[in-house]
Formats: C-alpha cells, structure tokens, sequence
C-alpha cells in the first residue's frame, strides 16, 4: 500500500505547524509523478513450457496460451531522498529517527550525511533498525538541524487484500474492489484502482477447502469451475499500485540517434529510474479512452468477446442486423474488462447474429527497445527513455504456436472461457 506523505502529495508525517521547512528541489522523477498518467504495468518474460516443436502451447496452464508470463513490480527503491529527521525538529521525531516520505518500508539502503572536509567529510550512518514507517540510525554523530540527510530505501508496491463473495451456481469469474489509497484526481474526475498482483488463497469459509483458480487479470479471478451455489468463500490477493509515465510522441531525430527502429505512431516514454521495465512489457494507460466501433457476432455462450485488450466501458446500447436495440445495463453489461455479458432472462441476439458496438478501450502499449534507456548527467539519475510501441487490436487469423505476440493478442486475450482448458 506504498503512501505519499510528501507535503506536495499529501498530508506529512509532521503536524502542518511543526512540518520542517526545507528547501528540495523537484527532481524529474516528482515531475512525472504530478504530470504524468497512471499506467498499469505488467513485466513479460518467456514462458519455459514448450512443445516438442519449442512452440509456446495455446492451451499452457502457465502462460494460458499467452507465450509469456505476466508479473508486477514489487519493491520500488527512492534513491537520495531528503527524508525528515528528529534533528530538523525534535518536538515532531526523537533524534536519530527519521520518517521516510514513502511507505511501507522494506528495505533500507544508505543513509548519508554529506559534510566538507573541514566539517569531518562524509558520515554513512549505521542503520540501528526500520519498520513500515520510520528508520532508526546509530546516535553517533547525529545531523544538525540545517543538515540536510539523503537516504535510499525501498517500499512495497502489494497490499494484501481479501473480499468475500457468494458462489450463485453460474458464475466463474468474480471481480474484486481494489480502491487506491490516495485518490489523485485528475481534471476528467476519474478514480483508479489496483491490479491484482498475485493469489493468496481462494478458500470456502466454512470448509477452509481450496477452490482451484485458473487465472487472474486486473480485478478479476477466474476459476477452473464455478463455485457452489450459496457458499461463501474469501479471496484473498495481493494487489499492486500502477505506475506512472508520461509518453509524447517519438521524434525521427530522437528514433535516429538512439538507433531505434521506429515505425508511424511509435511513441516515447519517460519513467522514473527505479521502474524494472524493459523489452516486451505492457503498459495500459488507465486514463486515457479510445472511441472504438466493431461488428460483433454473436456468438452461443453466454458472453461475446471483443478484440480489444483493455475496454474502460460500453457507449451507449446495441443495434443488431434486424434493427433490434438492446440496453445497456439492462440487456447486457461489460464484463471482465474485455467481453460483452448478455444478462440472462433478457434480450440479446440469436446466435450468429451481427450486432453493432461502440466501446471505449483503454490505450495499451508494448516496450519495443530492447532495454529502456537510462540517462546520467553529473552523477545524477534521470528518468528512463522508452520506446512504445501501440497494442493493436486482434485481427481474425491463425494463430500461429510459437509466434510471440508483439502486437496481436493471443491466448487468454481472445479465446473465450467457456469450456475451454
């Protein structure tokens, strides 16, 4: 559940009339912090299971015919921070106790004193002990109240949480309420929400018995069966903060001295240091709708799937080939964050029907450097250069084993659930 204290983020560590008044410049990574978008960012690594022919399996139970693994970042590293300490105000902190802007803590690095020779030169302290909130340095030395400390830890990126839900006989996927923390605003009003990082447990509350899990993406679980009717069961999860980037478009003369094959449409990332992103990760721009118009058949189960990777909501209802209209919310919904839902006992088209859909997709792109470019400038840390490259839509065709899905979508993607291992 990493917190912001900063007092340009929110609420300090400090009571408002005893905050310490120093002087910290804005570094390029709080610029892109207050500027930039909230992404979620997903690292990609090869899936290690193979067929006899070494293609990925459309129907692997560890990258679900995806040809890659997806993960999220879980420790952040805050290099050079100038955390408050005791000495800048003894009435709000003990000396020697210092109250990192970020939390929870998992890690801690170096805790510097930077002083002239005249002064005694430069003191790395011991550190005595940390927990979530605060980190505690050996008493030998301690700054002066104008001394300025620079310190680098590492906050944790999960927060576990759990919710408890009802099987009803029909359902095999469930979503999840994962609220950020701090609701940062943005001019359109829009709020965001965590990704589920990882599966805890999936028990029934009144056998403690596992419920088998088949996969997970942003908020929604989804089970090899359907939970029994009238039982209750926890799902418990750890679930991670987006990102944040900020993206403009890629010059030729940038693509051209960093070597960069660059084609139309290919745009330019920039994301602090500390962001462990490189070739083949996806970013999904949770802020930013795309008006999109498809023709969709339908299709005999319960839901129709859309070829988009990422749908932020259905507009308005939708008109099928015999000039019928069904209503959204009532004959129908978004599901998962990728499929049309027909409600049962409710009109929805026959099978085989065309119907038209307008949605609004959340914009998803693909790191297409080999590895994102770090700058450095007089011993400091710039943010990362990245060069993305936009996630198509899927376009009907074979798909083919073995072919990593660069920018078509494979796998859990497309396929539908219905039956399918």
């Amino acid at each position: 559940m990493a917190t912001n204290t900063h007092p340009r983020g929110g609420r300090g560590v400090f009571q408002i009339e005893l905050r310490p008044n120093q002087f910290n410049p804005t570094t390029f990574d709080e610029v892109i912090e207050r500027q930039g978008q909230f992404a979620r960012f997903m690292k990609s690594r090869p899936c290690p299971v193979r067929t006899e022919l070494s293609h990925h399996d459309l129907h692997c139970r560890v990258c679900h015919g995806r040809g890659e693994i997806y993960e999220f970042q879980q420790k952040y590293w805050i290099y050079n921070e100038t955390s408050p300490h005791g000495s800048k105000n003894p009435l709000a902190c003990e000396a020697g106790l210092i109250k990192p802007w970020w939390r929870p803590i998992i890690e801690v690095g170096n805790v510097v004193l930077f002083r002239s020779e005249d002064e005694g030169g430069v003191i790395e302290y011991e550190i005595v002990s940390f927990d979530e909130d605060e980190i505690r340095i050996t008493n030998d030395c301690l700054p002066e109240s104008f001394q300025v400390l620079l310190v680098d830890y590492a906050i944790n990126l999960f927060e576990e949480k759990e919710q408890i839900f009802t099987g009803d006989g029909e359902s095999f996927v469930f979503e999840m309420n994962l609220p950020m923390n701090i609701n940062r605003v943005h001019g359109n009003n829009q709020k965001f929400h965590k990704s589920i990082a990882e599966i805890i447990s999936v028990k029934y509350n009144d056998t403690n018995e596992d419920i088998p899990v088949k996969t997970f993406y942003d908020q929604s679980i989804y089970f090899d069966s359907k939970p029994e009717n009238g039982r209750e069961f926890t799902i418990k999860v750890n679930a991670a903060e987006p990102a944040t980037i900020a993206i403009e478009p890629l010059s030729i003369k940038l693509a051209n001295e960093l070597k960069w094959d660059m084609e139309t449409g290919d745009m330019l990332g920039w994301m602090a240091e500390s962001w462990e992103i490189g070739k083949g990760d996806l970013l999904t721009c949770l802020g930013v709708r795309n008006r999109q118009e498809e023709i969709i058949t339908r299709s005999d189960l319960p839901y129709d799937v859309l070829p988009y990777f990422d749908i932020f909501s259905i507009s308005g209802n939708i008109i099928d080939e015999e000039g019928k209209k069904y209503i959204n919310e009532i004959d129908f919904k978004l599901f998962d964050y990728n499929k049309v839902l027909w409600i049962p006992e409710k009109n929805s088209p026959s099978k085989g029907i065309n119907y038209s859909i307008v949605l609004f997709e959340r914009t998803t792109y693909r790191v297409k450097n080999e590895k994102a470019e770090l700058n450095a400038s007089e011993n400091k840390r710039l943010p990362k250069r990245i060069h993305l490259k936009k996630l198509e839509r899927f376009i009907s065709a074979p798909i083919i084993p073995g072919l990593k899905n660069n920018d078509e979508l494979v796998g859990d993607w497309v396929k539908d659930y219905g039956g399918v291992t």
